[in-house]
């Protein structure tokens, strides 16, 4: 669709409170709760003092659309204070948080919180009050474009979301553009549009219909646990697991991959994750190495009710049998690591200084396997 560049006056544009870098309690409050969260979250005492030194840069215009041409379920009903009810109110859809440092910089009385630092840094600029009056702005007749345009640059791109804000963006572009559509055909659109794979929006799309349910739940009373620390990614890589995701109920091939989400299970999931206890420590660490055991644990019912009933997990992991596979594949990768370095001694002229003392430790934790099979055959 057709856009241009236009400067838009600060007092006709707004935050745009649908978007994915706030925490969903923020969405669709007022413009000042908005500011106090970017200024707490966001960095932007800094940008503010930056733009204030060195004037805004032209060169990255924000996007923005209309009011009236952003679909009915996104539109904010309030509109921005200072504005004219016949002046047209634009919604800036990429650049918040440079849109609030500009309204700090023009007026900063706005915020709720921090407000001497705001004042020193408003204090120490140049362009301040009066000087910020009008923006370059992108002008977009429709949102659909400025949504292909950060898909690309803030999931695939270089200025990379958090991975829970990538799956907040996604599932409400899905119910924005393609509501018509199964989460099959979604992930497949979605990922043509930010030009990744579709299994990868999938797991985020699902993953953010459970998290939805961890919050509904308010983090299971979890101590300290909230959307601000909560780890996207543990919920994201669990679902690439086939024995954790179906414990949670989640079939990622289904149509409904999580008609059957297990509100049970997911409290457990989240307690294993996220509770720590008296040591500080929680039982799962989310490490690759041990979602696999999890993994491993969960196929096991002797091994889970061990888990369950208290079991370290690498305890309850040596209960699966998998250790003898894990074993086997450590002395078959060490076997073919010494027959290529064997491969290579006639190719040598010289030899590294420490390798008699390598060989000499090799030769010690073989003769330490051999004994330790040696008893393990004996004790049979």
């Amino acid at each position: 669709m057709s856009n241009m560049l236009k400067e838009i006056p600060l007092e006709q544009l707004i935050l745009d409170d649908l978007n994915p870098r706030l925490p969903s309690h923020l969405r669709k409050k007022s413009e000042s709760e908005i500011i106090s969260y970017m200024l707490n979250q966001a960095a932007t005492l800094e940008l503010m003092l930056a733009i204030g030194q060195n004037g805004f840069f032209s060169g990255e215009p924000l996007l923005v659309v209309k009011e009236e041409e952003v679909a009915a379920e996104v539109v904010s009903s309030k509109r921005n204070e200072g504005a004219s009810k016949n002046e047209p109110t634009y919604r800036v859809v990429e650049g918040n948080r440079r849109l609030t440092a500009l309204k700090l910089l023009r007026d900063p009385s706005l915020s709720e919180v921090k407000k001497k630092k705001i004042q020193q840094v408003y204090d120490s600029v140049e362009y301040r009050g009066e000087k910020i009056s009008t923006v370059p702005c992108q002008v977009f007749n429709e949102i659909q474009p400025i949504h292909k345009y950060l898909g690309y640059r803030h999931i695939t791109g270089i200025q990379a979301w958090d991975l829970i804000q990538k799956a907040q963006f996604l599932t409400a572009i899905w119910k924005q553009e393609h509501s018509d559509d199964g989460i099959q055909d979604a992930s497949r659109k979605l990922a043509k549009m930010i030009g990744s794979r579709s299994d990868y929006v999938r797991r985020l799309l699902v993953g953010n219909q459970a998290f939805q349910a961890i919050d509904d739940k308010s983090y299971f009373s979890i101590p300290g646990l909230s959307e601000t620390t909560f780890f996207f990614n543990y919920i994201a890589d669990s679902l690439s697991r086939k024995n954790i995701a179906s414990f949670l109920g989640v079939d990622l091939a289904a149509d409904v991959p999580a008609e059957n989400l297990n509100e049970e299970s997911l409290k457990k999931w989240t307690e294993w994750f996220f509770e720590k206890n008296s040591e500080n420590q929680t039982r799962i660490k989310a490490t690759t190495t041990e979602l696999r055991m999890l993994n491993q644990i969960l196929e096991n019912g002797k091994a889970l009710a061990a888990f369950e009933g208290g079991k370290p997990l690498k305890e309850a992991f040596e209960m699966t049998g998998e250790l003898e596979n894990v074993f086997q594949g450590c002395m078959t990768s060490a076997l073919n690591s010494l027959e290529n370095a064997d491969g290579l001694t006639h190719k040598l002229d010289n030899f590294y200084g420490s390798l008699a003392e390598d060989l000499k430790a090799m030769n010690r934790l073989v003769k330490k396997i051999k004994i330790a099979s040696e008893d393990e055959g004996e004790t049979d």
